[in-house]
């Protein structure tokens, strides 16, 4: 019997770009969850309308969201979309296969992700490595991070194919994503962080421009690599701003 699989996508103003994620697990997903923390766009009429049990609910962290998302789902398998990830045909081929295999499996299945930015496929920048769990049993937990959060588990076995990761939908758009990463990884190293020197501020800063844009080969990438690793660097400098900010507020 095929197993069945609970497709899970957590939303915030994702109406144009939703359809086409959907879309393209359609025919894997057994059902889709849309977890909405407070789109002020039609992302929660589209998903209703694609046939998704949509519910809205204020985000606390990522990993936590992530994992109240898990336990609406009623199947036993769990698969992972950021609203603005495609599946590549290949890894929707293994899907299919992996959905009507009777092998015994291991409970977490990871994926390449293949990044696209400023109109770009990247393939340096240190995005070259992208690997992430995103297929799982429903046993399985997240880390409740506030950025970046990944399931407390080692990363499984990887499936053919890629996801195809649209992040950049325009300057305003990566500003904005940017600025709230930066807020939020505020919160998460704000205890272990010690008094904010020149250090955070300047040479942090510049040595992740040099980590992706050299280290990480972004300058193969072009003016795309130019501009994810100046971003990735003043990420970094935006942390401790909002940091300065966080305890000054305290």
């Amino acid at each position: 019997m095929p197993k069945k699989l609970s497709i899970l996508i957590l939303t915030h103003n994702e109406e144009d770009v939703l359809e086409h994620t959907i879309a393209s697990a359609y025919h894997l997903g057994d059902e889709f969850v849309v977890v909405d923390s407070g789109s002020e766009d039609g992302t929660t009429i589209l998903a209703e309308q694609l046939g998704a049990r949509v519910f809205k609910r204020p985000m606390k962290n990522w990993g936590e969201q992530r994992n109240w998302g898990i336990d609406q789902c009623e199947h036993p398998w769990i698969m992972v979309l950021d609203a603005d990830e495609l599946l590549s045909p290949e890894l929707d081929t293994a899907i299919i296969a992996w959905k009507e295999s009777e092998a015994e499996e291991p409970k977490v299945w990871s994926m390449r992700r293949v990044n696209h930015f400023y109109g770009r496929r990247m393939k340096y920048s240190g995005l070259q490595t992208d690997r992430i769990n995103r297929l799982f049993h429903r046993s399985q937990r997240y880390l409740e991070l506030e950025v970046h959060e990944k399931l407390d588990a080692p990363i499984g076995p990887v499936l053919p194919g890629n996801i195809e990761h649209h992040t950049y939908r325009g300057a305003e758009h990566w500003s904005a994503k940017m600025h709230h990463y930066a807020e939020r990884s505020a919160q998460q190293h704000n205890d272990k962080t010690g008094i904010i020197t020149p250090f955070h501020t300047a040479v942090k800063p510049a040595f992740r421009f040099v980590r992706h844009y050299f280290l990480r080969g972004g300058l193969f990438d072009g003016a795309a690599g130019f501009h994810y690793s100046w971003w990735m660097a003043r990420g970094v400098a935006l942390r401790y701003k909002y940091m300065k900010a966080l305890r000054k507020n305290k």
